[in-house]
């Protein structure tokens, strides 16, 4: 009892319990957690003794429990606002139980260093301010801060690879992301490296690290999150291009964190440099770096740190769980939150229950912080009754994960199920499960107790590996850790480019009515699938451009082609399109996407494939004009595609619309737009128009520089290769030879008329091995490929395609072999693969230097087929008009 003499009590501390005469260890990281429902006698005194203690390296974490507790004091006595938790009341207590102990125990500095990265793979560059305002005591302060936070991480090439530059004047490469494959190593250089001095260029230095570090070569893997800290205590030089190559970075999925020193900074610059200004770290002075290196070691190592996620716990809530066993449910949740790292750009949390129906507690967007989904969760009512888990999956699916309520489309979205029983219709909810599970959402199911139902679980959860049992409901806290992971690292594979035309160039417009008769649900729908479509392409200026426009009584550009440089950024846009209602103005959509959406100053690029996509549910107002409109597109050159949906459409008119009416499609409502997805991207894809046809003769190497391995890798080639055209009797023709000592016939060009049929076949193509006799594979392809009975056609272009990774045995041989199918008009292009890749000899086989393609690595052969396909389809465009005929008089 007493007041609240705070200063005295961290005085105490200080002097007394960290002492080693009581136990203080002078080895150990100190840890002080302080609990109070109110403000302290002297808040003054009680920010100087704990900046004491800070400064000392203790850790401060504040606990502020009630209304009564004062923010700003809690967050200036912590180590920094990342160090604070509130609870509503002292019954909520256990809501903050894992905050503070991820606080106090994973994240500490030095205790198991880079176990919370355990089971992550980042890249991180280390950008640290080398100007003249820095001096070198404290440009030292910096680097031992950057070699510390080094140290906390598993380096090595499976796990977290570091890089570093420095910039003042310029920009210093201090060490690429592969230079260094372990964490000792790593941690030396960085305490080698030089103070510069020089003025504060920084926008060198983000411009440095999107150019140099994750450019091919240098480290960066695919697929792995891309992270940098830059460290500064002052102003760029150049704030509006500085904020540039921050957006840059950021549109193209970096991860920016900013160490801010001092008191000669912009903060609105800061903020613009990060990825959010929750990754901003502010510090008075260098001497605190140090206080919140667990904070930004765990944001950094932590799963949902970095991936956007959409989770939604669904809670029983009958009358089997009752009020007590309820609330062990909120408590999970709460603790289960208490890891995530929440906010509108990070993720975010929704909560639905469960008995006799489904009711929402809060939505996605309902808040935007931690805490006040924390308190929401606390206060939650149990409600009784029967258990209908259909009903709330069924809400879930049509509600909550809906962008009316703040689902985002670039997000994960993860449903984590609890339930005490078996649901009252079992057949209803493993249905609405699976249709939650068609769009996309991971499900994890946690049964509790023995009266659920193993199947029933097992056809909730999204796998095996989603679905969780524990025998009550106070052994909930030992899956919580596992609860975390799965929700972070739950996400689904996402979609490699589709193989035909997901890299190429085109820009691509969905047309999407927002008339009346759409409704917003459905308009949902169509926004989901418009989704789903994009995630199929490598989006990105010399990729795939999309541009959308809702249109019902007037027309809305909702962005132009130039408008996203990303998939999360395009989805984001796409989350954003909103439902307006009205009349089916199609003609004037359609005109405005000819004369603004694809203008170059829009991002309508030459030399692009341009393509519409019409989604309507009815008939325009205007026929004869959207048939207008729609003609003086196709005369641009301009494919379209439309999509009916229901039976309110005019077939007739679709049809005309299109391109042909191939290019027309039609479903019986909006859930069944997902089944012509495949059709759909196929039909945008075709890598050659249908006018288009050519033999290719592809020769691979099988000889035995190769080894299986790489003669697979060449096979996923071809694979990848054939995919990307039209194949029949009227387009493109493929035959297949393997080689080494001598050739060998896998097949003709008439052997086979489908894509289908021909990629079976490359399955049962054998490595041979043998000598590099390529002159003998190109005599051969002379002498007997290219005769009529063997399906090659003389009005169409002819192809050899080479594929090797070493040197001819006989060079003299191949070149001359490689001439006289040169004089029979054939066109050669020759594919080198690694080190051994011989390009004087690779050029001296090809038709001309543009027709040679070289991959350095067997993993390059992925997306080199792109190349050659954009190479192919050129091709034959240019030999077709260099042959046309003059036009008449």
């Amino acid at each position: 009892s007493g007041g609240t003499n705070l200063a005295a009590g961290l005085q105490y501390v200080r002097t007394n319990s960290f002492q080693p005469a009581a136990g203080g260890r002078s080895n150990a990281q100190k840890v002080v957690v302080i609990v109070a429902d109110g403000g302290s006698d002297d808040p003054p005194a009680a920010y100087k003794e704990s900046a004491t203690l800070r400064k000392n390296g203790t850790i401060v974490v504040t606990v502020g429990v009630g209304s009564a507790v004062d923010a700003t004091e809690l967050a200036n006595v912590a180590s920094s606002s990342n160090y604070t938790v509130q609870v509503p009341d002292f019954d909520s207590l256990g809501l903050a139980l894992d905050a503070a102990y991820l606080m106090t125990c994973d994240a500490i500095n030095g205790v198991n260093p880079g176990k919370a990265c355990e089971q992550r793979a980042f890249d991180l560059v280390l950008l640290l301010d080398t100007s003249a305002s820095e001096g070198l005591t404290h440009f030292r302060q910096q680097t031992e801060f950057a070699a510390d936070l080094a140290s906390q991480f598993d380096i090595g090439p499976t796990k977290v690879q570091v890089a570093a530059a420095t910039f003042g004047s310029d920009v210093y490469r201090q060490f690429y992301l592969n230079q260094y494959d372990d964490t000792n190593s790593v941690v030396t250089a960085i305490r080698r490296i030089t103070y510069s001095g020089g003025a504060t260029y920084t926008q060198l230095g983000l411009q440095y690290v999107r150019n140099v570090f994750f450019a091919d070569g240098y480290g960066h893997r695919k697929g792995v999150p891309k992270v940098v800290i830059v460290a500064t205590d002052g102003r760029s030089t150049d704030k509006a291009e500085t904020t540039r190559q921050a957006e840059m970075l950021r549109n193209e999925g970096y991860i920016v964190y900013v160490v801010a020193i001092g008191n000669n900074l912009d903060l609105n610059e800061v903020n613009a440099i990060a990825t959010d200004p929750s990754r901003v770290y502010q510090v008075q002075a260098f001497d605190d770096l140090q206080a919140f290196m667990p904070t930004l070691k765990s944001d950094l190592c932590f799963a949902c740190g970095q991936d956007p996620a959409d989770v939604v716990f669904v809670l029983d809530s009958s009358a089997s769980e009752g009020p007590v066993n309820f609330r062990k449910q909120l408590y999970f949740a709460g603790n289960v939150t208490a890891k995530l790292a929440v906010g509108p750009n990070k993720v975010q949390v929704a909560l639905v229950t469960f008995s006799t129906t489904a009711y929402n507690v809060f939505y996605l967007d309902s808040y935007d912080n931690k805490y006040d989904v924390l308190d929401a969760i606390s206060r939650t009512r149990f409600i009784s009754g029967s258990t209908h888990t259909d009903e709330a999956l069924s809400f879930v699916r049509l509600n909550t994960l809906s962008t009316l309520h703040g689902r985002r489309l670039q997000a994960q979205p993860v449903v984590i199920v609890l339930t005490d029983g078996q649901s009252s219709l079992p057949q209803n909810t493993i249905k609405e499960a699976q249709l939650l599970k068609g769009m996309g959402a991971v499900v994890i199911a946690v049964g509790i107790g023995t009266n659920t139902d193993d199947t029933e679980l097992s056809a909730i959860a999204s796998d095996a590996a989603h679905k969780f049992n524990v025998n009550s409901f106070d052994f909930l806290f030992s899956i919580q850790d596992q609860i975390v992971k799965e929700t972070c690292e739950g996400k689904l594979p996402t979609p490699a480019p589709h193989p035909e035309c997901g890299d190429k160039p085109a820009d691509i417009v969905f047309l999407m009515d927002a008339s009346s008769s759409e409704g917003p649900l459905n308009f949902e729908k169509m926004k989901a699938f418009v989704a789903d479509f994009a995630s199929q392409f490598e989006i990105g200026p010399g990729h795939v451009q999309f541009s959308c426009v809702a249109f019902s009584t007037s027309v809305h550009v909702e962005f132009f082609l130039n408008d996203t440089s990303s998939i999360n950024d395009l989805l984001g846009k796409i989350s954003n399109i909103r439902f307006y209602g009205g009349t089916t103005m199609t003609d004037k959509a359609l005109e405005v996407v000819r004369t603004d959406v694809l203008k170059p100053e829009n991002g309508g690029r030459l030399g692009a494939a341009d393509t519409v996509v019409l989604l309507t549910d009815g008939r325009s107002v205007v026929p004869a004009d959207t048939r207008r409109q729609a003609q003086l597109l196709k005369d641009m050159g301009v494919n379209i595609i439309t999509i009916g949906v229901g039976g309110s459409v005019d077939t007739a008119e679709l049809e005309n619309v299109a391109s042909d009416v191939q290019h027309a499609f039609s479903v019986i409502n909006f859930d069944a737009l997902k089944s012509i997805e495949l059709e759909l991207v196929q039909t945008a894809c075709e890598a050659c128009t249908s006018t288009e046809a050519a033999d290719i003769l592809l020769i691979i190497d099988s000889s035995s520089d190769e080894s299986a391995a790489l003669f697979k890798q060449e096979m996923d080639f071809v694979s990848n290769l054939i995919s990307g055209f039209k194949i029949g009797p009227s387009n493109m023709q493929f035959s297949l030879m393997t080689f080494a000592t001598t050739p060998n016939v896998e097949f003709w060009f008439n052997t086979y008329s489908t894509k289908k049929e021909i990629l079976d076949s490359l399955q049962t193509v054998f490595f041979t091995q043998g000598d590099t006799n390529t002159h003998e594979a190109l005599k051969f392809a002379r002498e007997y490929s290219y005769l009529p009975f063997h399906g090659t056609r003389p009005d169409k272009s002819q192809y050899v395609i080479v594929v090797t990774d070493g040197k001819a045995k006989d060079l003299n041989a191949t070149i001359a072999e490689a001439d006289l199918l040169k004089k029979l008009q054939v066109t050669i292009m020759a594919v080198g693969i690694g080190a051994n890749a011989d390009k004087a000899e690779l050029e001296a086989i090809a038709t001309d230097s543009s027709h040679v393609f070289i991959a350095d690595n067997t993993d390059a052969l992925k997306t080199i087929h792109s190349d050659i396909t954009v190479r192919t389809c050129d091709s034959i465009f240019e030999l077709k008009t260099t042959t046309a005929p003059p036009p008449a008089n």
